[in-house]
């Protein structure tokens, strides 16, 4: 493909979409190695988190494994209004009493997750995960997988643009934050969770300003090496875009690529 001396957000969305959604078809399956041992019904997720070298220089990519409590009893919720009152809303402990988060290395050589309890709280919810033997062997070839993913060996990171443009990528998508000098501001993101451009503003801007954003250019000098190597070698350009009418400051709108060009589009949910 060769250097270029700048590429755009589109470009970025463009190049690095296989990629994200490759991770999330594996997480996918991964999600049905595993088993949730606990009194209550829950629901569980596990996302991607890349090596952060600002958290840690040998800090590596690794999964993280979301539990929470689809129906607590009525004592559960008794026991957190009890501690919102006495605590507020806001103290450290409340999120432990429906929810957990768990932590696997994935250059580990055993299939452990870790609890992410900083706190010895009797009353935090710790559910048990369980893989079976069958599970564990799948759940390893799916590990082998995701490292074979070119985001695999990236790290999370911010950059700044200019002094009202900052660049973020990360395990779980892409953003680009605009702050115009006047208290005003929008971000658009990419989210492989959906597979959707995110936009987020304050006041509601318009849909013209969404197209720019997205055709910001990005010094390729700006970017740290891996990201610029590795878009060198990703197909695919982004000559134009395209956004429907921004009605709310916050919106999620399908994404879908047309002629070297990207359609954002709002989901219009069928006539009642």
């Amino acid at each position: 493909m060769g250097k270029k001396e700048y590429y755009t957000f589109a470009d970025l969305v463009l190049k690095l979409r296989g990629n994200y959604r490759n991770i999330r078809k594996i997480l996918k399956e991964m999600e049905k190695c595993i088993s949730i041992q606990s009194p209550y019904k829950t629901k569980f997720e596990l996302g991607f988190l890349m090596r952060n070298p600002l958290l840690s220089p040998d800090d590596k990519p690794k999964l993280v494994l979301s539990v929470s409590k689809k129906d607590p009893t009525f004592s559960d919720k008794v026991r957190k209004l009890m501690i919102n009152l006495e605590c507020g809303h806001n103290n450290p402990l409340s999120p432990l009493i429906d929810n957990a988060k768990f932590y696997y290395d994935l250059e580990g050589d055993r299939v452990t997750f870790d609890l992410d309890n900083q706190f010895n709280f009797e009353h935090a919810f710790c559910p048990t995960i369980v893989l079976t033997d069958e599970s564990y062997i799948y759940f390893r070839k799916l590990c082998d997988l995701l490292k074979q993913n070119k985001l695999y060996s990236l790290f999370d990171t911010s950059v700044e643009l200019n002094p009202y443009q900052i660049l973020s990528m990360s395990g779980s998508g892409l953003s680009l934050f605009d702050d115009n000098r006047k208290n005003n501001w929008v971000q658009v993101g990419y989210n492989p969770k959906t597979d959707k451009v995110s936009v987020e503003s304050r006041p509601r801007c318009a849909s013209f300003k969404v197209e720019e954003l997205f055709m910001t250019q990005i010094p390729r000098f700006k970017l740290p090496q891996e990201y610029a190597s590795l878009l060198d070698t990703l197909p695919g350009s982004v000559h134009e875009v395209y956004s429907s009418e921004i009605t709310s400051q916050k919106e999620s709108l399908t994404l879908s690529v047309e002629n070297k060009g990207l359609n954002l589009i709002k989901k219009i949910g069928p006539k009642k």
